[in-house]
Order: structure tokens, then sequence, then C-alpha cells
């Protein structure tokens, strides 16, 4: 019994060891984008184009409303947002956003500043800043996160 018990603490050591070791990435400062300011029924939507460039738009949100796919879709209908989508065995899949389009292994990342959908701790998590704003690697597909008012929706290709 004391042996392995011993063992365990060994294993739990070497464990905390690795854990601890590995350096959490850092978030980074996106230049040469500026947030609208928003009401408290406004959310906005923003698109990295390809030539590093931002694409912005405010949507006021409404009773038909009520995820993040609504306000894509809303946009691709109401403004000059051009996006292609399918539905998957996962929720909506998005092949392209504002012209941009992913190419060989990259794919269109989806972030959010609302925390109860932020995968801080994914593998592939990333975060931006955006002055007082923090924008994370989202853990839910558009079709599941909620649209808020005074939130921010990111879109990037990356890979």
């Amino acid at each position: 019994m004391k042996k392995s018990l011993l063992v365990g603490i060994c294993l739990l050591v070497v464990l905390l060891c690795f854990v601890s070791c590995v350096d959490k990435p850092t978030a980074t400062q996106l230049t040469g984008l500026t947030l609208p300011q928003l009401q408290s029924d406004q959310m906005a939507v923003v698109v990295k184009n390809a030539d590093g460039g931002y694409a912005t738009y405010t949507v006021t949100l409404n009773s038909d409303i009520k995820t993040c796919e609504d306000v894509v879709r809303y946009l691709s209908e109401n403004s000059s947002l051009e996006v292609e989508w399918f539905d998957s065995g996962y929720g909506k899949f998005i092949g392209s956003i504002g012209g941009v389009k992913p190419q060989g292994n990259q794919w269109i990342t989806v972030m959010t500043d609302l925390e109860e959908f932020q995968d801080k701790a994914g593998a592939y998590a990333v975060t931006y800043l955006v002055g007082d704003v923090t924008l994370v690697t989202a853990n839910a597909g558009v079709s599941d996160i909620a649209a808020k008012g005074g939130s921010v929706l990111y879109f990037e290709v990356v890979g």
C-alpha cells in the first residue's frame, strides 16, 4: 500500500512538472483594427481581409436575431458581406466570408469576446487584444454562440 502511494505521488509530481513548464500562449495586440462604439442592442462583426485589413459591420439586434448565425445571415442578406456556408454534422460550416477563402490546410476561425463561448484552455486557442476587448477562439460555432448586445464576433483565415 505504501509503495503504491509513493508511486502515485511520484507520478503526480512528474505530471505537475510537465504541466507547469509549458508556456501559455500570450495575447497578441491587433494593430490597425478599431472597434466601433456599440449601443447595448448592437453587435460588431469583424472579418480579416486577405490583404491584412479589416471589414467591420455593426448589427442592431432584434427579436429575430438570437445566434451569431442569425447575425451573419442578416449581414449576408442586408449588406455587402458575402458568405458561403453549408450544413455539416457539427452545424454551419463557413467556407468563405468577406471574399476570404481558406486554401489547403487553412480554415476560418471564429473568435468572440463572450467569455462563456471562449476556448481558453484549448490546444489551438488564440487570444487577441483590441483596446480593452479580449477576443479568444470560440469553443462553439456560429450556430451555438448567442448574439448579445455589446459583443464582438471576429473571423480570420488561419492554418
